[in-house]
């Protein structure tokens, strides 16, 4: 999950500067994120197919996952590139690419704005990053430009938020215990901005893909050896968000939003292990020969 936060109303919403706050927490949970999330990567890798040899893009790749998913794939003569706007996600994103002895190079750089010639690439994904991007429509244009004819493009968005008890869980626990969320922009992005049906698939077919397939999937969000009491503690380290808007409470109230919190999601621990359910949304495309 690439973590993102909301700004005030008086901040840029799409200031580098805000993505960078979270950047620190993604890559120091990237381990606990990748667990999160392998069900949505799970769904990516088999959607997009990649083969040993082919040349794979992954936009938005946050620390690591699933470039490193992709790396695995492509073999010794095959080549991933992950690219993110924020320059510490690639660093954390090469780092661990080194470590695991997979042939990825990490570039910094905007969804919208690719830095590599037309047609350079056999497939393209873009896990929980397109609904962050300021131009949308733009980046997907971007996306078709540099894959090759009949080029593979997989995006994974969430899907409705009332489907996606990881969010909605802290956030009605939250308003209940006293703490509206916070007044944001008008444009700023939310993790839910492609959540309705042909949301971006429209768009994937506006910028010259063909063969548009959209899949509502069903994830669990797995959280091993987490307990429930834990489950508030997980949230303020990942994301700086929520930190500051939990910081604002009592001592007192907090521990009421940690005791509601856990009675929440309780009825999905089970034996030891929590698995709180989701929903994701799959959207395809092959690039076009013109």
């Amino acid at each position: 999950m690439n973590s993102r936060i909301e700004g005030s109303p008086e901040a840029d919403p799409w200031s580098l500067e805000r993505w960078q706050q979270s950047s620190f927490a993604s890559s120091a949970y990237a381990d606990q994120i990748s667990l999160m999330t392998k069900d949505a990567s799970e769904a990516l890798l088999q959607s997009l197919a990649v083969k040993e040899g082919e040349s794979v893009l992954d936009v938005a790749c946050g620390p690591g996952d699933p470039s490193l998913r992709l790396g695995q794939c492509i073999g010794r003569t095959g080549m991933v590139v992950a690219v993110d706007a924020i320059d510490a996600l690639t660093r954390t994103t090469a780092r661990r690419a080194r470590e695991a002895g997979l042939r990825l190079a990490a570039v910094q750089s905007r969804g919208e704005l690719l830095p590599f010639a037309s047609e350079s690439f056999d497939a393209l994904s873009c896990r929980f990053g397109v609904m962050f991007f300021k131009n949308p429509a733009h980046a997907l244009i971007e996306a078709h430009r540099v894959l090759r004819c009949r080029g593979r493009a997989t995006y994974v968005v969430w899907g409705p938020r009332e489907h996606n008890i990881y969010f909605t869980a802290l956030h009605e626990t939250l308003e209940a215990c006293g703490s509206p969320p916070p007044e944001v922009h008008q444009e700023t992005p939310t993790p839910f901005q492609f959540s309705e049906q042909d949301a971006l698939a429209s768009l994937m077919r506006a910028a010259g893909f063909e063969q548009v397939q959209e899949q509502t999937c069903a994830i669990r969000m797995r959280f091993p050896g987490l307990q429930p009491r834990e489950l508030l503690d997980l949230h303020r380290r990942i994301s700086p968000a929520i930190e500051d808007r939990v910081a604002d409470l009592d001592q007192a109230v907090v521990e009421v939003v940690r005791n509601q919190l856990a009675e929440k999601v309780q009825r999905w621990f089970n034996e030891g292990h929590l698995e709180l359910p989701g929903e994701i949304m799959l959207v395809s495309g092959k690039a076009s020969s013109s």
